[in-house]
């Protein structure tokens, strides 16, 4: 806290570079990045993509998922104040999952409908 005192401008310029580390898929660190295929990096974005339209989906009943995104707040600040590693994010975990399967619900409701509408024809 000190050395946000003392350096203000330098905390603020740190802190885009702090949220992107926390939410990319690199388990290394500022000395060592992790070598992962390019498949993995694409998977990871459609998953990161996927959790948005969850996300998105998610905000009709906001009531219902406020622990949710409380939790996204709490770690994204976590990881803008202290160092943005791979650890301060793990509470990311729970709610991107449940995001991304708020999508798949609606694709398997929307195809549930549309097969049994084909059924009753």
């Amino acid at each position: 806290m000190e050395w946000i005192r003392d350096h203000p401008g330098e905390f603020l310029s740190l802190l885009p570079r702090k949220l992107i580390r926390a939410w990319s898929l690199n388990f290394g660190n500022e000395a060592r990045q992790a070598n992962l295929p390019a498949i993995v990096s694409v998977a990871y974005a459609a998953f990161l993509g996927i959790c948005l339209i969850g996300f998105i989906l998610s905000l009709r009943r906001w009531q219902d998922s406020l622990v949710l995104y409380l939790l996204i707040i709490n770690s994204n600040l976590m990881a803008l104040i202290f160092y943005g590693s791979t650890r301060q994010p793990s509470f990311l975990v729970l709610p991107l999952v449940i995001f991304a399967a708020l999508v798949f619900d609606r694709i398997l409701r929307i195809m549930m409908s549309v097969l049994m509408g084909s059924i009753n024809r």
